[in-house]
């Protein structure tokens, strides 16, 4: 047994874990007892590694959540809290592994793990179509929006289209970067073709879905790195092939989707409709109305906020007392809808400094240490995050809580290793 306790078996342990990621939680919650068996053997043989530097560096990733688990004691609401924060016990879990283990995976395996995790969420893309075809041959006129956000997100797996877009967005945007930014590591002809159709392919995927902030932040990491590897490197030929396929690509689903048009509208469309039952009011609108309440409730307890537990009760709270009745739907809850915002109301601004910390501080480090891809993955967490509470979902916090310490842990400017895929 103690045989398998290696590079070769934690690097495989977590390809695995990226691979059924997007199929969670179910399985990906059995593969994490696989991660916390192997640490506890590590830890039964006195492998383990732990220092000062590493002792901070795990207080830095999880004094937030630290500080969530304070909450418990002015939170009324006992059984929301317990089931949040055990869903949320991710962002205490993965810090702690990786910065305890005494592995640091080569450039290659980080590029393959990075791989698996965007080829999976193709394939619950994919999957999810096939499903969802049948339906829209049954009924061409209608059956367009049983191929667009949650109803094509939810065909196979119950996962928010929001939290699939934010998938899909930083896979395209890791998969970008390891094309065109990363020229110390070239991938085989072979490889670089499919990379690019996954790219094209879950591009295409983001405009089904139709999260606007996802398809924007990608867009633009896209077009910039793109424009710095023909630049930088005189390659013209591939940056140019992929924002061709990608613009042609989504000017065709343009031109021939009213519902996708009808979705967009949502984003200036926010002062005439104010019925819930209007399906295509909401986006602006309801967000600016969730996030005044949100910015209400956080008045009202500055400091320590509302705890875990009472998050969602405070708000719909508010929504009621400001008869904001667009907000009280029967069958659905609203969170703050902004990554910022959900801490300040959790945890007062002490949490939301503690979340800050980890972020800049992170961020800082990374930067310094050269840690490039850290540095778009954390940026592509925050932009996405302007417009939706992603530590709301289990999706979100397993998405953060893995790959914000995977990419932190092995900096792949660092490693020696740019063997040919």
């Amino acid at each position: 047994m103690y045989q398998l306790l290696n590079r070769k078996i934690w690097g495989l342990l977590l390809l695995l874990f990226a691979v059924v990621l997007p199929f969670g939680p179910a399985i990906p919650n059995i593969v994490v007892g696989l991660l916390g068996l192997f640490w506890l053997l590590h830890l039964a043989t006195g492998k383990l590694t732990l220092s000062k530097k590493r002792i901070g560096a795990i207080l830095i990733f999880i004094g937030y959540f630290l500080w969530y688990l304070l909450t418990f004691f002015y939170s009324e609401n006992v059984d929301f809290f317990q089931r949040k924060l055990t869903m949320q016990g991710f962002l205490l879990f993965f810090p702690v592994l990786f910065f305890t283990l005494p592995y640091t995976l080569s450039k290659k395996t980080v590029y393959a793990i990075l791989l698996g995790f965007s080829t999976s969420v193709a394939v619950l893309v994919l999957l999810s179509l096939l499903k969802q075809l049948p339906v829209y041959f049954e009924d061409s006129e209608q059956g367009l929006q049983y191929l667009v956000g949650n109803s094509l997100s939810t065909a196979v797996i119950s996962i928010q289209y929001l939290s699939l877009s934010l998938y899909a967005s930083f896979a395209v945007i890791a998969c970008s970067y390891m094309l065109f930014v990363d020229m110390s590591f070239r991938f085989k002809r072979k490889y670089t073709i499919a990379i690019i159709v996954l790219m094209v392919f879950l591009s295409g995927a983001l405009l089904v879905l139709g999260s606007r902030t996802s398809i924007f932040v990608t867009a633009l990491f896209l077009f910039a790195f793109a424009l710095y590897s023909a630049v930088r490197h005189r390659n013209f030929l591939v940056p140019t092939t992929v924002v061709v396929a990608v613009v042609a690509g989504c000017t065709f689903f343009l031109l021939n989707s009213q519902t996708f048009e009808e979705r967009w509208t949502e984003v200036y469309n926010f002062e005439n409709e104010e019925s819930p039952e209007d399906s295509y009011w909401g986006g602006t609108g309801m967000r600016l109305l969730i996030w005044d309440c949100a910015v209400k409730v956080v008045a009202n307890d500055p400091v320590m906020g509302v705890g875990v537990g009472d998050e969602i009760d405070q708000l719909t709270l508010c929504y009621k007392v400001y008869m904001r009745n667009q907000l009280l739907v029967a069958g659905k809850t609203f969170h703050a809808h902004n990554i910022f915002l959900q801490a300040a109301v959790r945890a007062g601004l002490i949490g939301l400094f503690l979340f800050l910390l980890f972020i800049i501080y992170t961020a800082w480090t990374a930067k310094r240490k050269k840690n490039y891809l850290y540095l778009i993955f954390i940026a592509t967490f925050v932009a996405s995050g302007m417009t939706e509470s992603f530590l709301q979902v289990n999706a979100g916090v397993l998405f953060l809580a893995f790959f914000s310490t995977f990419i932190y842990t092995n900096n792949t400017e660092a490693l020696a290793d740019s063997s040919d895929t």
